[in-house]
């Protein structure tokens, strides 16, 4: 049970900000808790805290996190509600992409077995 209790305090942690972003962040932590292992919503949490505590950057955050449910479409279009204005995922035949608020896309690739996949492709010139 302790577990559980620890589990819902990173996610209210991560949940935070307007009541429709955190209730609509908390669902989502949620459902990844009810739709994976363990060591997947472990290593969601791991990367969310990540972005919390170590200030990185949202383009990373998103990177990652579509890395982690790379064909999970359904989860990533619920992800991408709480993205900031402009920013999207594109699910396309040659893979996905992740599009910030200036344009620029970036091909996510996941890397088996890793747990966070490195690698991703910067392509230019893609509409999103």
């Amino acid at each position: 049970m302790a577990s559980e209790t620890n589990s819902t305090s990173a996610d209210r942690r991560v949940c935070r900000g307007t009541d429709y972003l955190a209730r609509n962040a908390f669902t989502f932590c949620r459902t990844v808790k009810e739709t994976f292992s363990d060591n997947v919503y472990r290593q969601f949490l791991s990367i969310m805290d990540n972005f919390l505590h170590e200030n990185a950057a949202s383009g990373e955050l998103v990177k990652r996190v579509v890395q982690l449910f790379y064909d999970s479409h359904d989860l990533l279009m619920l992800f991408e509600g709480m993205f900031p204005e402009g920013n999207t995922i594109s699910v396309r035949a040659d893979g996905l992409y992740v599009f910030d608020s200036v344009g620029r896309a970036t091909q996510v690739i996941p890397r088996e077995g890793a747990m966070y996949p490195e690698e991703t492709e910067e392509k230019e010139n893609v509409t999103p």
